[in-house]
């Protein structure tokens, strides 16, 4: 076992089969668990992320869950980018993937 390692480290190690820690982590969300952990478990760090996704869920929850209109079983797919990368490594993970860039990413290259 080796002392305390943080995220990046501790992947590294587990790819090259070194001893780790402890075993690295990875989370995948729905974007509806992920707009319902920022509204009854753990916010976002970012602010107007958590406003946002806390107020999908809202929409959701009232009007029906899966049973509301389109629009709003539709609206929480737009968290997905930040629900699998920034809020997973906010809640713990280890790594995040998301193929297809971050908002970040991809406002740097078209603002």
């Amino acid at each position: 076992m080796t002392s305390r390692m943080n995220s990046r480290e501790r992947v590294i190690a587990a790819l090259k089969g070194k001893p780790i820690d402890r075993v690295p982590v990875m989370y995948w969300f729905n974007p509806h668990t992920a707009v319902k952990l920022m509204a009854e478990f753990e916010p976002a760090q970012n602010r107007l992320v958590n406003f946002i996704g806390r107020w999908m869920w809202k929409k959701f929850k009232q009007g029906g869950g899966f049973d509301a209109k389109e629009i709003w079983r539709a609206l929480p797919l737009l968290a997905t980018v930040y629900a699998n990368n920034d809020y997973a490594i906010q809640l713990g993970a280890d790594m995040a993937e998301v193929p297809f860039g971050t908002a970040k990413f991809w406002g740097k290259i078209y603002c």
